[in-house]
């Protein structure tokens, strides 16, 4: 915990991943229970989006971003946060996906 005068009172919750295969022992629900969860989050005005995608993926196939556009269209509370940069292709900038999307990657 950070007490501070100076700093917001924020309240930080790690939610699932987003999967979309129910692997050995979850049940076949696991999928939409997970998007449903998150969505219970991520639907409240006040909430701030952390969409986070490694960057060795295809930005355009990533369901955190999806669920943030759809939630968020203009963007105005969605970080995109790019993980994995170390895995990227040679000669591949992950700063191209700002202007793609329209997000604020950190």
């Amino acid at each position: 915990s950070i007490y501070s005068p100076n700093v917001v009172n924020l309240t930080m919750i790690d939610l699932p991943g987003l999967t979309k295969v129910a692997v050995e022992g979850q049940p076949e629900s696991i999928v939409q229970d997970i998007e449903n969860l998150v969505r219970s989050y991520v639907e409240k005005p006040n909430c701030i989006i952390l969409a986070i995608t490694p960057a060795n993926q295809d930005i355009a196939t990533s369901d955190a971003i999806r669920l943030a556009r759809e939630v968020d269209p203009a963007g105005g509370r969605t970080f995109g946060v790019l993980t994995k940069l170390d895995l990227m292709d040679k000669g591949t900038n992950a700063l191209e996906a700002r202007g793609t999307f329209q997000l604020r990657v950190v």
